[in-house]
């Protein structure tokens, strides 16, 4: 074009072909405009889901209620969801799904596809656990991973498998302890410390050690509902006879152990 406009040696202006400049200058914003179409066509065709420092609900399009815990992502095409609901997912949540046998509820992980009709239950797998877990609370889930053949669980059932060992493991779920990071809620039945601190680790995602290991030994009954690590920490001193200390984001018990009382 600069060659173009140009003035001869006489000091006049070529002619200017605007009509042919017209014709390509749209064809290539028709170009552009159907690019940017599909593309955008395309990411919002889906949907992502994703939690950081907390949980959060969510309710898909088909009626499902999915509660997502921190660092968790869940993904799924919008298009023809109802019929086909199938997800992606990484991380942990609790799913509440809608009952329809016609069209099962299928949630894709990296090594493994569970499918439901209706029911709930919570899922963990995370990226970097050796581990996926499926707790059911109410009805049934298939489960299938890679490798494995397909293990159906029932209500208050669950499945651990093991990525490395390419087996799982169906066991009773006992309490819902698991779930706490839902429910806010804890229950412990004459528990040993041991399990106490396990599940209160998950919980809260917090380290906690002991000094003394004959403090795991000792044995607790209660529950907590929406309290603070703090509260429960407290209850455990007061309870069991031990102390806690606090330095940096690492919680450190000490005591005489149960067996010197």
């Amino acid at each position: 074009l600069i060659a173009r406009v140009r003035t001869t040696k006489s000091g006049t202006v070529p002619s200017f072909n605007y009509r042919f400049t017209l014709k390509w200058a749209a064809a290539v914003l028709f170009v552009c405009l159907a690019i940017y179409g599909v593309l955008r066509s395309r990411h919002e065709d889906k949907t992502d889901l994703i939690t950081q420092a907390s949980p959060e609900q969510f309710i898909l399009p088909d009626g499902s209620n999915v509660w997502l815990n921190k660092k968790s992502k869940l993904s799924f095409n919008n298009e023809n969801f109802v019929s086909n609901r199938t997800v992606e997912f990484s991380g942990e949540a609790f799913f509440d799904i809608a009952y329809d046998p016609a069209h099962p509820f299928n949630i894709e992980t990296d090594n493994a596809v569970t499918q439901v009709l209706g029911t709930s239950f919570n899922l963990r797998s995370y990226g970097g656990e050796d581990s996926i877990e499926i707790i059911v609370v109410e009805g049934k889930v298939s489960f299938q991973a890679d490798n494995a053949g397909k293990v159906i669980v029932s209500q208050h059932r669950k499945v651990v498998y093991s990525l490395s060992n390419q087996d799982a493991v169906e066991s009773d779920a006992g309490d819902l302890n698991a779930i706490a990071w839902k429910t806010k809620k804890l229950t412990f039945a004459d528990s040993p410390l041991s399990k106490v601190l396990t599940d209160l680790k998950r919980y809260k995602g917090v380290q906690i050690l002991v000094e003394n290991k004959s403090l795991l030994d000792c044995h607790f009954s209660g529950s907590f509902e929406n309290q603070t690590l703090e509260e429960i920490l407290a209850t455990l001193t007061f309870s069991l006879d031990i102390n806690y200390k606090k330095t940096d984001q690492v919680y450190s018990l000490t005591g005489d152990g149960c067996d010197s009382k």
